[in-house]
């Protein structure tokens, strides 16, 4: 009798039909190189932070510095409150204007943010830290950059399309420079327009030697230049419908363009990488407060784009596919519950800003998200086996890793053949204490035409599906 492998895997394609063998969700899962399925990334409590609520509204950006300072910004209202973030405690130490989400750009004397409204700073170099307006008169932005040792930041007053800049500064001694914008004086601040179309810019991200331009229906790369300051290098029909988007990945970005697709671009080539979740995308009332973050922990290296309005983050996985990230509240699911993060490159460590106003971080080493469990279900599509005859399953064999248990405890395997006609639930063993390399048998499960499976289980342990085989037998008719 042949036996073929079932594929669990982040590999969601709710965008196309599952009948034709498209996996159905993939919820709260990850893979690693081998194509193990793990439950995703959890949040934990931070050992070097402040574990209480710090803001009850939530908490909208976090920021940690290169000497080794965490900031947090609250909630999305106006006049939003800073705080400074020790082990046991958080400092108030001002607020910030505007009701956007946050954006923060560091240099080596400062953290300036910018929400919508007048852009601030935090000197790092005076005790105590304050938050303070940025002198020179910055325009009202939304977004801010630090490249090329200036800061840059879009005008979201005088004239949408423009980008302005100051002057140089490098050092903690003196940087007066990055409170020059006046240009047309001594000084070489100054702005360029963004003038491929008459769309506003919506948006700004940086790589080491370019400053990325999103506009409404186009994106403009610029590079440092010796004579005009910052030089128009390209533009591509890759517009922005949610400012907050795009994601760093290396020399590239990754964000959902104006016609919401997420595309991956180095500013030449473009990649669409969301075909298989597109009608998700579609369907969704609402994408332009969407925000996305880059995960890189363990194994995982994923992007995560997270929909506040929908309630779904959406995360991908280039050695996987797509997959939902899910809370639970009793026994509905809710968004999970990141609202920021920022990975640390001193701590090496996924830091994140939560709904309910918590510091944590995302670790592959937990069970569950500060107190809540993470419950994972993987689907495939509708299997046929490359025949349209009836199938008989004689048996299918699960293998499993997991972490010690003090008692027994189960997961579970369902299937259907035809589509929401799921079977009652094959629960599975994980056997006992000591036996962490288990391997579940089920014998005679039916005939089928076409056959979907669903793998469910809660990640109070660490649980790894290492594979799964169906041996089966083609009937004559």
């Amino acid at each position: 009798m042949p036996t073929q492998p079932i594929v669990f895997a982040n590999i969601q394609q709710s965008g196309w039909e599952q009948l034709a063998g498209a996996p159905g969700p993939a919820i709260n899962v990850v893979i690693d190189g081998r194509g193990t399925v793990r439950r995703r990334p959890a949040i934990q409590a931070h050992p070097s932070f402040d574990s209480s609520v710090i803001d009850s509204d939530g908490l909208s950006l976090i920021r940690h510095t290169l000497g080794g300072e965490l900031y947090a910004v609250g909630g999305l209202t106006p006049n939003r409150s800073v705080y400074r973030v020790t082990t046991g405690s958080s400092v108030l130490d001002g607020t910030l204007a505007g009701s956007l989400r946050p954006q923060a750009a560091e240099t080596e004397a400062l953290v300036v943010l910018a929400g919508g409204s007048t852009v601030s700073k935090v000197d790092l170099t005076q005790t105590p830290r304050i938050v303070e307006v940025l002198g020179g008169s910055p325009p009202a932005a939304s977004h801010v950059v630090a490249n090329a040792s200036r800061l840059l930041a879009n005008d979201m007053l005088i004239d949408r399309s423009k980008v302005r800049y100051s002057d140089p500064a490098l050092g903690t001694t003196d940087y007066s420079g990055h409170e020059t914008w006046q240009f047309g004086g001594s000084g070489s601040s100054g702005f360029f327009t963004a003038e491929a179309r008459p769309d506003p810019v919506v948006a700004l991200g940086e790589t080491t030697n370019e400053v990325f331009v999103w506009g409404s229906t186009n994106v403009q790369i610029y590079r440092s230049d010796g004579q005009t300051v910052f030089a128009p290098g390209a533009t591509r029909e890759y517009g922005c419908s949610a400012p907050y988007s795009p994601v760093k990945v290396d020399q590239a970005y990754a964000w959902l363009d104006h016609m919401r697709r997420i595309v991956v671009s180095d500013g030449r080539s473009f990649e669409v990488i969301s075909k298989e979740i597109q009608q998700v995308l579609d369907d969704m009332a609402t994408v332009s407060d969407c925000f996305g973050y880059r995960v890189h922990v363990g194994p995982v290296d994923c992007l995560a784009w997270c929909f506040p309005s929908d309630g779904r983050t959406l995360a991908y996985q280039r050695d996987g596919g797509w997959s939902t990230w899910m809370s639970r509240e009793g026994s509905n699911w809710a968004r999970f519950p990141v609202n920021c993060h920022h990975h640390s490159p001193e701590l090496d460590d996924n830091l994140v800003g939560t709904t309910d106003g918590r510091i944590g971080r995302l670790v592959m080493a937990a069970s569950d998200d500060l107190g809540t469990t993470i419950d994972a279900s993987v689907e495939t599509g509708f299997l046929d086996r490359g025949t349209d005859n009836r199938k008989w399953c004689k048996a299918v064999y699960i293998t499993l890793e997991r972490g010690q248990l003090s008692s027994e405890q189960t997961c579970q395997l369902r299937y259907a053949d035809a589509p929401g006609q799921w079977s009652e639930p094959l629960e599975i063993s994980l056997g006992v204490a000591g036996d962490t390399h288990p391997v579940i048998e089920f014998r005679s499960l039916g005939v089928y035409r076409r056959r979907a499976w669903k793998f469910t289980f809660s990640a109070a342990t660490d649980l790894a599906l290492a594979s799964v085989r169906e041996e089966f037998e083609v009937l004559e008719v």
